[in-house]
């Protein structure tokens, strides 16, 4: 009888661990994506994410390739993780109440203080800026945000115009303040509308 009791406690509280969450990841493992995620960033500069190597990146993060495989399939799944990370931030951000300046202010500002990442997402953005359906990014989340009144037969030039402005900012260092830099891509998005009238 007692083992048979047994065998029903461990069943049980495996059937539990089984239906409760994952636990939140441990601080070795943030670390270690992050230091993997730091090391994409700084190949991303130089080449396409679809051009970097998992061996690459491995002797950038000086890793080995166990623990890549561990977190990642691919170095693309790393640029996914950031650059989802980063739309989070921003459309919490643009999805606020306030009004389109303020909003608009507020996620540049996010930009800011993601300098790096932001960087690293925009030179892979631009590599594709001519696609006919932009994937998720920064400019795009900003470019919804402004380009609610841009023609249609504009909105192309528009998010060029933005994205280039958006590239220059982040090369000169964020040297412009957040909300003249705002009030510049909504300028940017007006003229684009005004060239309509």
């Amino acid at each position: 009888i007692q083992h048979s009791e047994n065998l029903l406690l461990f069943h049980h509280l495996f059937q539990r661990m089984k239906s409760e969450e994952r636990p939140v990841e441990d601080r070795r493992t943030r670390l270690t994506k992050r230091l993997i995620a730091e090391s994409l960033i700084e190949l991303i500069k130089t080449k396409p994410v679809d051009q970097i190597s998992v061996s690459e990146l491995c002797r950038q993060a000086d890793i080995n390739r166990a623990t890549f495989y561990r977190y990642y399939t691919m170095p693309k799944d790393i640029f996914f993780d950031i650059k989802n990370d980063l739309s989070l931030q921003y459309q919490t951000v643009l999805n606020g109440k306030d009004g389109r300046l303020d909003r608009l202010t507020a996620a540049i500002h996010e930009v800011r203080k993601n300098r790096e990442r932001a960087m690293a997402l925009n030179n892979e953005v631009n590599r594709s800026i001519y696609s006919e359906s932009p994937d998720q990014n920064p400019e795009d989340l900003f470019y919804v945000l402004l380009a609610g009144n841009v023609p249609p037969k504009l909105r192309a030039y528009a998010r060029y115009m933005t994205s280039s402005a958006m590239t220059l900012w982040l090369k000169n260092g964020c040297d412009i303040d957040d909300a003249t830099f705002a009030q510049m891509l909504m300028g940017i998005c007006a003229t684009c509308t005004s060239l309509c009238l």
